[in-house]
């Protein structure tokens, strides 16, 4: 079918998107548990 070339670039590019939130997200959730962990109450 002649829209696969099509369809695979936006494709790929909202790929890398996701890509980028989850590793912002976790980038984040790290930062937490690292600052939880030298405050020591775990109530942050």
């Amino acid at each position: 079918m002649g829209d696969t070339p099509i369809n695979e670039t936006p494709y790929k590019k909202k790929a890398a998107r996701e890509a980028a939130k989850t590793q912002r997200v976790f980038l984040q959730y790290t930062i937490c548990y690292v600052t939880r962990s030298l405050v020591g109450n775990g109530q942050y």
